[in-house]
């Protein structure tokens, strides 16, 4: 059998089956191919991509996670029961207090519809039931552009309401019970945080707990930024009009502080804050 370099074709990306034998007709057939394209051999991505991976696109697993302030690095290990296992983000320590619980339960659109169907599983067996097809319900949820700065189970509940018909459903979801039902691990964010040179000063899935922890620091860090528009034992306003918010670098990052006024016993002290501060309980002159 003699190679036959018309054979050495492609069809649709792929190449075509060819009639060779042995070592040596292969050899002398690659000689010649190669010739001409010497790429023929080559993988594309697609060939090395498996077809159960598909949906692993960037859109469903991102390499960034985007805030007002700026991306910060995901990352992903699928690998149950390590520490690791699921989405980590990785955040500046400036930016810790600025970061809401319930935007974080919306992790990445790849990883959002298990997670919702494990929350309608901890739901009672009558509850659940209205969400039959789950996949189905979990599509038209999603597909409702529900709000990712807020918790997801009130608006869950809402959607099984709206879909049962009935506004009484809402009455037998015991909403606190529900929330305390821990998912698994990587059904959270896995949150990583670092100073300005990079170093990891702490890691854990409990931004409440993290905040805790690094909260005073972080604050701190953020006001080194903002001394320009700090003043200390203000007794009259002689400052003029203070902006609403002001944007500063911190590193390579944009951040936006809120100015307002830190009350003391005498006096007040104009500061910059992470957040917007609340208004006021009672009206000041």
């Amino acid at each position: 059998m003699t190679p036959n370099p018309k054979a050495a074709c492609i069809s649709k990306g792929r190449l075509k089956p060819l009639p060779l034998a042995d070592i040596r007709t292969f050899e002398a057939w690659l000689k010649t191919a190669e010739r001409d394209n010497p790429r023929l051999l080559f993988l594309s991505r697609d060939d090395l991509m498996q077809h159960a991976a598909a949906h692993i696109t960037e859109e469903q697993f991102p390499k960034h996670w985007q805030t007002a302030d700026g991306k910060f690095k995901l990352s992903y290990r699928f690998e149950p029961h390590h520490p690791l296992d699921g989405v980590t983000l990785t955040l500046p320590l400036t930016v810790l207090n600025r970061i809401s619980p319930a935007a974080l339960e919306w992790l990445v659109p790849g990883m959002i519809r298990e997670k919702i169907q494990l929350q309608i599983k901890a739901l009672p067996k009558q509850i659940r039931r209205i969400c039959v097809p789950v996949p189905e319900f979990i599509t038209q949820f999603l597909s409702q552009n529900p709000d990712r700065n807020a918790p997801i189970l009130p608006q869950l509940a809402q959607a099984i309401a709206k879909t049962a018909g009935d506004i009484r459903i809402l009455e037998q979801i015991n909403q606190d019970e529900w929330a305390a039902f821990r998912l698994p691990e990587h059904c959270y964010f896995n949150l990583r945080i670092i100073d300005d040179g990079g170093q990891e000063l702490a890691m854990g899935r409990d931004l409440i707990q993290i905040q805790q922890q690094l909260g005073k620091a972080a604050t701190t860090t953020f006001r080194d930024n903002t001394q320009e528009f700090e003043r200390d034992n203000v007794t009259a306003w002689d400052i003029g009009i203070l902006p609403e918010s002001i944007k500063f670098a911190r590193g390579k990052q944009q951040l936006t502080g809120y100015l307002g006024l830190q009350k003391k016993k005498t006096a007040a002290s104009p500061c910059a804050c992470s957040t917007r501060l609340p208004p006021p309980d009672t009206p000041t002159d």
